[in-house]
């Protein structure tokens, strides 16, 4: 009994570690829709009503593109085909 209260704690950190690593992808590839809420809040103020956002509006942007590392010199000639 012990061994699976100590499993399933275990199992739970590391599942809420995971979700809440910042800079995951959905982060990174979406932000608030200035434009978007500023003409609802200008047509709001026009007719009277104020505007609470609890959800704002996302703007969807392209994924950055892949880090790619790469290890040596790119001087050197590994490729002994290639001499």
């Amino acid at each position: 009994m012990m061994k699976r209260l100590i499993t399933v704690v275990c199992a739970s950190l590391l599942l809420s570690a995971c979700a809440s690593m910042p800079g995951q992808p959905s982060e990174l590839s979406q932000r608030v829709d200035g434009t978007y809420m500023y003409s609802v809040e200008k047509n709001a103020r026009r007719m009277g009503v104020r505007v609470e956002w609890v959800n704002p509006p996302l703007q969807k942007l392209e994924a950055p593109a892949p880090r790619v590392v790469t290890f040596g010199s790119s001087a050197s000639n590994d490729d002994p085909d290639e001499n």
